[in-house]
């Protein structure tokens, strides 16, 4: 397992026990591997593309403890090699998108922010 996967994994299995940190976690994994896609009618679809199974469960587990809804899918990456590759998509229910505007990943209105917030 190269190193980069190790820390990944060992990060992953650090405890996220306070609500601000479930916050933070999302944030930073909505940020690096997030895509925020608009529909018609002030939809917004996310979805988060990860290389770990170990960090896409924990991502699946932060979710879903949280209250937002998910479901993880698999694919087969063929740009290096045939690695399996985890799509973790949100729901477009309420507690969701709540969790997505406390995270700074979309704004109150339900647009996708640039620019995490201040706090």
């Amino acid at each position: 397992m190269p190193f980069t996967d190790e820390v990944r994994a060992e990060l992953a299995a650090l405890p996220i026990e306070r609500p601000c940190c479930r916050v933070a976690f999302l944030a930073a994994v909505a940020r690096a591997v997030g895509a925020v896609h608009l529909h018609g009618g002030g939809r917004v679809h996310v979805e988060l593309d990860l290389g770990l199974n170990v960090t896409a469960r924990r991502v699946v587990r932060v979710l879903r403890d949280g209250g937002a809804s998910c479901e993880i899918r698999t694919y087969q990456a063929h740009r290096f090699g045939q690695d399996t590759r985890f799509r973790i998509v949100l729901g477009e229910d309420d507690a969701t998108r709540a969790m997505l505007v406390e995270a700074g990943v979309l704004g109150r209105s339900g647009a996708p922010l640039g620019e995490l917030p201040a706090r």
